[in-house]
Formats: C-alpha cells, sequence, structure tokens
C-alpha cells in the first residue's frame, strides 16, 4: 500500500512540472501605424518577465520574442512562472526605427500579461523622421527683418505644431526637429523684410525613418 501512495504522489509530481515546464501562455496581437492606420511589418514584440524579491529589487529580463508579418500581426508562446514574485508585461522593441518619444508609449496603456492565457494586444505606434529647416541666408538680419515658419500636421492632435525663426535657429541657420509625426506638414511662412511683409503656405511629406531638409529662402 505505501508503495502505491509512493508512485501515486510521483506521479502527481510529474504532472506538475509537466504542467509547468512547457509554454503555457499566449501573447499576438497586431501592431498598426497610428498616422495612416496600415498594419507594421517587422516589429519587435518583447515579452518581459518581471521578478520582484523586495519592495525595492526588480530584475527583467526577455522571455521571448516575436515579429510582425506583413499584416501587422505577431504571436508568441513562452512559458510563465507560477509564483506571484513573476510578472509579464508586453514591451514594443524599435530596433533603431524612429517613433515619437514619449507619445507611442503612451498609446500602450494596458501591457500586463494574464499568466495562462490567451492575451491579445492593439498596438498603435506613432511612426517619425527627422526634418532639418534652414534659413538661406542664415541670420542674423536686417533691424526689424524676421522670418517665422510654422509647421502643423493637420491629421494630428497633439504636438500638431512646430515653430522655427530666426532667433531659434543656430549660427548656420539651421533647425533640427527630430522624430516628428510622419506625414504631411502644412507650413506657414511669414517674412518682413524691409518693411514688407510676404506670407507662403507649402507642404512637405515626411516619410517612416526618413531624415530630409527643408530650405526656406529669406
Amino acid at each position: 500500500m505505501k508503495k502505491v501512495i509512493f508512485l501515486l504522489f510521483l506521479f502527481s509530481i510529474f504532472i506538475s512540472c509537466k504542467k509547468w515546464s512547457g509554454d503555457n501562455t499566449t501573447v499576438r496581437g497586431k501592431v498598426i501605424n497610428d498616422i495612416t492606420k496600415q498594419p507594421m511589418k517587422g516589429f519587435r514584440i518583447d515579452v518581459i518577465e518581471n521578478k520582484t524579491s523586495s519592495f525595492t529589487n526588480r530584475t527583467s529580463s526577455v522571455a521571448a520574442t516575436a515579429y510582425t508579418n506583413t499584416n501587422g500581426e505577431f504571436e508568441t508562446k513562452f512559458h510563465a512562472r507560477w509564483q506571484s514574485k513573476y510578472s509579464y508585461e508586453l514591451s514594443v522593441g524599435f530596433d533603431n526605427q524612429m517613433y515619437v518619444e514619449g507619445y507611442t508609449e503612451n498609446l500602450l496603456k494596458n501591457k500586463d500579461i494574464v499568466k495562462t492565457k490567451s492575451n491579445f494586444f492593439d498596438i498603435w505606434i506613432a511612426p517619425a523622421g527627422n526634418l532639418t529647416v534652414q534659413l538661406s541666408p542664415p541670420p542674423p538680419y536686417g533691424l526689424g527683418d524676421s522670418i517665422q515658419a510654422i509647421f502643423n500636421h493637420p491629421n494630428w492632435i497633439l504636438p500638431n505644431k512646430i515653430s522655427v525663426t530666426n532667433k531659434t535657429v543656430n549660427g548656420d541657420g539651421i533647425a533640427g526637429l527630430s522624430k516628428i509625426f510622419m506625414g504631411q506638414w502644412l507650413i506657414n511662412i511669414t517674412k518682413v523684410k524691409s518693411g514688407i511683409t510676404t506670407y507662403k503656405t507649402d507642404t512637405i511629406y515626411l516619410n517612416w525613418n526618413e531624415s530630409k531638409t527643408y530650405t526656406i529662402n529669406f
């Protein structure tokens, strides 16, 4: 009888180990360009495992990784540890691709992963590019002369307006606008020269990961 009980005990341990040794949690979803509303291919999605051993000691590591396909979809399975000191969350890996910092993270408000369940996430990314504004010739200008260029992103809410003036550029007449939203920007230019004020409207399209220069002649 004792032998039977012992064998049942070993069998229960085996079943328990098998239950917690394999992949028991699924993470899937879709990554979407929040400006064009199109799916985004090639984004890295990481499952982060957080281990908390005290109120002040927390370590993190990557438990699983997936990349989005042509439809922007991803899926990965991993083994989630059952102990309460382990928790899991989603992280978007940009692999040096440009995006609007701060805004994109705010779009992913709920990134906690439920253990031993199938988790689904819609991830909206705000892709970005770099724009260099060049005033030609560079300032300083004559007394009373000035130039102002206001860049508006018509399909965006916040932040959607950037102002460049002869007082905000550097000594070479350059203003670097790094990691601003991709898409079409509307430009309103006001020039005051020799007491005469002129206005001009223009547009520029900035692609994802693109670096472009826009020159304003004074």
